[in-house]
């Protein structure tokens, strides 16, 4: 039986240290192969089946509460970067490629788990992203993220980067040796040992954009141009090794938690605490729509602006704090009549997420202007009202702080 405590998922972007996804409770490899059934006149039986391309999918679920998995998309390196480092949503474009390596045992020897056997997901777009915050849950991380190529490698996964110098158009994986020999897959019906080869962010072809060689001791790429200096050369490929992971990769929960429950979440609506929530949400969304091309074997991925909307719940203690509540969506002060057609001014949120063994501010996200709509509501007897509102940003302005927002 293999559990998904065998399985690790680390993203790897440009030329940035590998990084492990952690906190990681779901974690899915879709994929979405269409194919089209041919007949013919006069034909009492299909002529044939033909299949498109494969649509992949990457989908999460976490309770990491750093703003690691963002600054990931946006490659910037977490680790490195000083607290109060943001990113916004439309940075969060990077390709990043997933590799998977899987444990052969849950025992862990002197030199840490070993690995015969993992999965290469190269090139996955963010698509959605979602932070939902409950009063009787765990800060959740969602996400789904959007490819075309998945490899099963019976062995040591490797991605390696190079760097161009506009001159050299031969690289030799360093992995690949007559002890650690590579393993082939195949490539429009011909051998292969470079599985996905990217320069400068463009999927490169075999025969078309480079050649390759292994002749017993080493494995060389050749492009047919020289990239460009200071370009990066991303390569994905297997060898016939052992991997060994230590328990030590997992992050130390006084840096991220296992868990955030609800008083460690908190909640400003212009400037100031947001009282009585149960529950919260918050989702940017860009579709990945998938380009495709002749003589190209895998589409090109395009992502559209992100959009920004949520919802949250608030649990009124009476009916005055139901009236203040509608009176803050509209940032007005009067008590006067407010009916639901009324347009409420932008305004900006801050989610501050703060670490319960350090007291520190793990995580912020931040939107200068979101825009609430006045909400309806539904009685149950004998539940206690919670009406829901709607809210989206209408210039989709979204950041995510290392830390504290400065």
């Amino acid at each position: 039986m293999i559990k998904g405590s065998q399985i690790y998922y680390f993203g790897n972007v440009e030329n940035l240290p590998s990084f492990l996804i952690s906190r990681l409770q779901s974690a899915t490899y879709g994929v979405d192969r269409r194919s089209t059934i041919y007949r013919e006149l006069g034909n009492s039986k299909t002529v044939g089946e033909v299949l498109d391309s494969p649509e992949l999918s990457f989908d999460i679920e976490s309770f990491d509460s750093s703003a690691a998995f963002e600054f990931l998309f946006a490659g910037v390196n977490y680790s490195a970067a000083a607290t109060g480092t943001s990113v916004t949503i439309q940075d969060l474009v990077k390709k990043v490629d997933v590799i998977s390596p899987f444990k052969e045992t849950e025992t862990e020897g002197a030199s840490g788990y070993p690995s015969v056997f993992g999965v290469a997901v190269p090139g996955i777009t963010l698509e959605e992203i979602t932070y939902s915050f409950t009063a009787d849950g765990e800060a959740t991380l969602r996400s789904s993220a959007r490819g075309s190529e998945l490899y099963y490698i019976p062995g040591k996964p490797v991605r390696e980067t190079f760097v161009g110098n506009g001159i050299a158009t031969s690289f030799t994986a360093t992995q690949a040796t007559s002890a650690t020999p590579p393993i082939l897959t195949k490539f429009r019906g011909d051998d292969a040992y470079f599985y996905y080869v990217e320069v400068g962010g463009s999927r490169k072809y075999l025969a078309d954009d480079y050649t390759e060689n292994w002749n017993g001791s080493s494995l060389v790429i050749n492009f047919l141009t020289a990239p460009p200096s200071g370009t990066l050369i991303n390569v994905i490929y297997g060898v016939q090794d052992t991997a060994y992971y230590l328990q030590t990769i997992h992050p130390d929960t006084t840096t991220i938690p296992e868990a955030l429950k609800h008083g460690y979440v908190s909640i400003y609506l212009n400037n100031t605490f947001l009282p009585n929530l149960t529950s919260f949400e918050l989702t940017a969304r860009g579709t990945v729509d998938y380009k495709r091309e002749l003589g190209v074997l895998y589409p090109l991925t395009t992502k559209e602006i992100p959009e920004v909307t949520g919802t949250l719940r608030f649990r009124p203690r009476d009916r005055a704090g139901f009236y203040a509540m509608l009176k803050r969506i509209l940032n007005i002060t009067a008590d006067r009549t407010i009916h639901v057609e009324e347009v409420a001014p932008n305004l900006p949120i801050e989610i501050r997420l703060t670490n319960p063994y350090t007291g520190n501010i793990i995580k912020t996200l931040y939107s200068e202007a979101i825009r609430l709509n006045v909400p309806g509501f539904e009685a149950r007897p004998p539940d206690d009202l919670e009406p829901e509102i709607s809210f989206s940003c209408p210039t989709s302005d979204l950041a995510i702080y290392k830390g504290a927002k400065p």
